[in-house]
């Protein structure tokens, strides 16, 4: 109905807005899977995003009222969610599963081949990260958002660190140990019941080609693990969000309004104040994150070495 679509168009220029006023504020850039739920640009999100933003004195270094800058910044996140962005939005994005691929395939690759894996998926990440950087860049030269050139810049910097701790966390090795694990214990597990390698036999002996017993089993643990790829990557990808979330985003943020307070001279609000309960939530659970996959391929390793 209208009023659903009405309602709708609201909502989403309401995001827009959020964002667009914390970017001018001098808060830290937009969390990176925050664009993906912008709506595709319209008329009507473009109207209400000009016609709902703030009124301000206008600034005497860029000429431009906060409300020019909020509108800015508005129009330039639509125009950008509406663009294809070639490193989510295309195939290119698979490459960041390269690693999955590799620790699923490991039985049959060279000494080297797992490890180039990583390199190719930690080789996306960080084209990625460089894309959002240059992207956000962009949006401050063009909007005039910062006061100077250094807080553009810590601006750009929180924007890399925000994508490329969510992307080497979500894309690489918290599934890659997890894939991981399970293919060691699917080996295991194979090696240890007897029945397993008679069936593999009768299975190769069956096959047209010529395929050994052990080629068979080696098979099985990689098909296990390429078929769990699509089950773990929205979870994953989730729990990364909310890890960062409560903080690398949160520690971003207060950097750069730290940093933008400090160069235009501004003391901090007086009523500021120090949320320890969310510094240690934060630093709990990004601590967690970060043992979380070396924890598994030492479990891995210890499966696979028999340690287990």
């Amino acid at each position: 109905s209208d009023f659903t679509r009405t309602t709708m168009a609201a909502r989403m220029a309401a995001r827009c807005l959020s964002r667009a006023t914390a970017r001018v504020g001098g808060g830290a850039s937009r969390a990176p899977h925050q664009a993906q739920r912008l709506a595709r640009a319209s008329p009507s999100l473009r109207r209400a995003a000009g016609t709902k933003v703030r009124a301000q004195q206008t600034d005497n270094l860029t000429g431009l009222t906060e409300a020019e800058k909020e509108a800015c910044v508005a129009e330039e996140l639509v125009a950008e969610d509406a663009e294809v962005d070639i490193w989510r939005d295309t195939p290119v994005r698979y490459l960041g599963y390269a690693n999955e691929c590799g620790e699923a395939l490991r039985a049959f690759l060279p000494a080297g081949g797992v490890p180039a894996t990583y390199a190719l998926a930690i080789g996306y990440v960080l084209a990625d990260t460089v894309d959002k950087a240059l992207k956000e860049w962009k949006i401050s030269a063009k909007c005039k958002t910062d006061p100077s050139n250094s807080v553009r810049s810590v601006r750009v910097a929180a924007t890399s660190i925000d994508a490329l701790t969510w992307q080497l966390l979500a894309s690489v090795f918290v599934p890659g140990s997890v894939i991981h694990l399970i293919v060691a214990t699917t080996t295991r597990a194979l090696e240890s019941i007897e029945p397993a390698h008679d069936a593999a036999a009768a299975v190769a002996m069956a096959l047209p080609l010529d395929v050994s017993a052990d080629a068979v089993l080696a098979g099985i643990p990689t098909a296990v693990g390429l078929l769990t790829i699509p089950f773990i990557v929205e979870p994953i990808d989730e729990t990364i969000h909310k890890v960062c979330d409560a903080s690398v985003r949160p520690a971003m943020t207060a950097t750069v309004n730290a940093y933008s307070r400090s160069d235009k001279g501004e003391p901090a609000p007086e009523d500021a104040a120090f949320d320890g309960g969310a510094v240690a939530k934060g630093a709990l659970a990004l601590g967690a994150a970060l043992a979380f996959p070396p924890t598994l391929f030492t479990l891995g390793g210890l499966i696979e070495g028999g340690g287990l």
